[in-house]
């Protein structure tokens, strides 16, 4: 019987879904903070974080906005 968690494909999507769903938590964090901080006057900021496409980037500005 075929069981689909144990494919090599079927890991693969989970992990990049998995990587992605973190990805839009850790930007929707940093870009609630920032409007609700600085309002209209982070706009230029929080456009450079709607690029940013990797998690460890997107933890450091978290850390660095709560220190």
């Amino acid at each position: 019987m075929l069981n689909l968690e144990e494919s090599a494909g079927y890991r693969r999507i989970y992990r990049t879904g998995a990587r992605t769903g973190e990805i839009n938590t850790r930007k929707k964090d940093i870009l609630t903070f920032l409007e609700s901080r600085f309002g209209d006057n982070s706009l230029g900021i929080r456009k450079q974080v709607e690029l940013m496409d990797q998690p460890e980037m997107l933890e450091n500005v978290l850390a660095r906005l709560f220190a």
